[in-house]
């Protein structure tokens, strides 16, 4: 099941049009990556979803009931009243959707490592601390849908992996989330689903290896092997999809063509081959997509 379809979207200021016959899915349940540089039209799309602006296409939801309420949104640049406490901050904005529930207020603190400074003005957060209350303030309504807008943009590394962490941890909750960026390094180890965006169009979706397979069916894989002696270069000459290996000094490089290159890993596993992988194949395909 789709939490969400979109159909030929196209956008337009004034005479630019930001958005052309865009179409793609988020399915639901997944973390869903929309992956483009600046000014591809990842926020466009954004805005397009939240009735922001207007459009022609279509955009259907999965499920009949949706609404504002189920929709929870992170903006780049997110505003706070500073004045307020975080507690206060997220009671507000609760509130605002019509609920009054202190334990939900203490559950959402506590799920973002906010509880111990739940009581302290917001002025004194720091980016860190302000990007997981932007991210509290998207959940604290319980939506079915989080739509994220650049949320590791700015942060250091450290406050990066809390967020996804984050994430990683209300996604078992079954719910769906869009996260656009234009780094795909910053997301790739937690999305299920990519959306590729560039100028205005949509150029793959899908699972990460059915992009890669997509836009690179021959792919390159590059595996450096401590103790050649244990190898049979044969045996994965051999393995289906394999079309090429080459070894130079410890370094191997195999050129794959097939739907589950695990099939590769699992012959150095059984055989207790230590290995390292030193191709990084989704982001050389990202890198060549928008080259």
């Amino acid at each position: 099941m789709n939490a969400m379809k979109i159909t030929n979207l196209n956008v337009w200021y004034g005479k630019f049009q930001a958005l052309k016959d865009v179409s793609f899915v988020v399915p639901k349940g997944k973390i869903v990556g929309l992956i483009g540089p600046n000014g591809a039209g990842k926020t466009t799309i954004i805005k397009s979803i939240l009735g922001m602006i207007s459009y022609d296409g279509s955009i259907e939801f999965g499920s009949e009931s949706i609404s504002n309420k189920s929709i929870g949104y992170v903006s780049e640049n997110e505003g706070y009243y500073e004045w307020l406490t975080a507690r206060e901050y997220l009671k507000f904005y609760l509130e605002l959707y019509g609920e009054k529930d202190e334990g939900r207020v203490n559950f959402i603190l506590n799920k973002i490592g906010l509880y111990d400074r739940a009581d302290m003005a917001i002025k004194k957060f720091s980016n860190g601390m302000k990007r997981r209350l932007g991210i509290a303030r998207a959940l604290i309504h319980d939506p079915d849908i989080i739509i994220m807008d650049e949320p590791l943009s700015g942060v250091d590394p450290k406050i990066k992996g809390e967020i996804k962490n984050m994430i990683l941890d209300f996604a078992e909750e079954s719910k769906t989330f869009l996260i656009s960026s234009h780094q795909l390094s910053d997301i790739e180890s937690i999305c299920d689903w990519l959306v590729m965006i560039n100028e205005g169009k949509i150029l793959s979706y899908g699972s990460p290896e059915k992009i890669i397979k997509k836009i690179n069916p021959l792919r390159e894989i590059i595996i450096y092997v401590g103790d050649m002696a244990k190898l049979s270069i044969d045996y994965l000459k051999a393995i289906p999809g394999v079309k090429e290996v080459n070894v130079r000094n410890n370094n191997l490089t195999i050129l794959y063509q097939g739907d589950d290159d695990s099939v590769i890993f699992k012959y150095f596993i059984d055989n207790k081959i230590k290995f390292t992988l030193k191709s990084d194949t989704l982001s050389s395909i990202y890198r060549g997509a928008y080259k």
